[in-house]
């Protein structure tokens, strides 16, 4: 970091982001903090890059694009749950000087931020997935990091996520970082077509394009259910039209619901059918949340 210039900008920046290639929870914990943030009378700006979404080579206020349009599975979930600007495209600084100056914001939040070094942090906050094997805890090509564990220093604020599906070994593991707080996933709610819904058949179908699918079915199948089927593909794979059909006509032909992610169901909604597909939908703890982070904002002055 040290040979390395990063700029300061007019307003505190919190970093979230993670040493593993994704799958921590970092959207969730990201929307999070902007509803803290908001019921703190701040308002926060995020400067993502929108990774493999349609605008990460550009340079784009969410604000001026059509709700219509798909800005890409993660930007989409902020939008929806945020009242926070959001500006996409992976060159965030030359973004941010391009859109900064029509925005009303208190704080930029660096989405995926801890190896994005041009701009200077105030806040490091990275998330741990407590479920990964500390055996592979090592770079590419023996490990899943994208960065050593050494650039964890004394300054770093840590969380543990996911951590009630992780065995006590791994927890063990894991709090050798020091963390500030652990934190889990909440269940919210099944929804379908807008509404939640409370019965459903114990058999199902499950369709997943995240970083994780098999804990997302083994989650599922821990609350009752039994997966007939999973339709799995990589995160943030572009669903195709061709690719849902064969899902709904799977689930038509068995009669069985089909459950998927939040994450998940923002890119097959526009298709026809998805009225049909039940949303299991999450969130963190924010009271939990802020009892960490409330003297470090309160340092920062938000």
């Amino acid at each position: 970091m040290s040979f390395f210039k990063s700029e300061k900008l007019s307003v505190p920046v919190i970093s979230v982001g993670n040493l593993s290639f994704g799958g921590t929870g970092k959207t969730p914990f990201i929307i999070s903090l902007c509803k803290i943030l908001e019921k703190r009378g701040q308002r926060a700006l995020v400067l993502s890059r929108g990774y493999k979404g349609p605008f990460e080579n550009t340079s784009r206020l969410v604000s001026e694009i059509s709700s219509d349009s798909f800005i890409g599975d993660e930007a989409e979930l902020m939008r929806r749950n945020t009242t926070a600007e959001i500006i996409l495209g992976k060159k965030r600084l030359k973004n941010f000087k391009e859109h900064s100056s029509k925005l009303d914001f208190d704080c930029v939040i660096l989405d995926d931020g801890f190896q994005h070094l041009e701009i200077c942090r105030d806040l490091d906050i990275v998330l741990l997935d407590t479920n990964l094997d500390q055996k592979s805890f090592f770079c590419p090509p023996i490990g899943y990091l994208r960065e050593s564990a050494q650039a964890l220093d004394k300054d770093t604020l840590v969380f543990l996520t996911k951590t009630r599906t992780a065995t006590s070994k791994k927890i063990q593991f894991y709090e050798s970082f020091n963390p500030l707080e652990k934190i889990d996933f909440l269940h919210v709610g099944y929804y379908c077509a807008g509404k939640e819904i409370k019965n459903i058949s114990r058999e199902i179908i499950v369709f997943s394009s995240i970083a994780n699918p098999q804990k997302f079915a083994i989650d599922l199948e821990k609350s009752g259910f039994i997966v007939s089927k999973h339709f799995e593909f990589s995160d943030h794979h572009e669903v195709t039209q061709e690719e849902f059909s064969e899902i709904l006509n799977y689930s038509k032909h068995f009669k069985l619901p089909i459950i998927c992610t939040e994450k998940d169901f923002v890119k097959i909604e526009r298709f026809e059918g998805s009225n049909r597909i039940i949303i299991k939908k999450v969130g963190f703890d924010e009271n939990l949340i802020l009892s960490s982070l409330g003297p470090y904002l309160k340092r920062l002055k938000l």
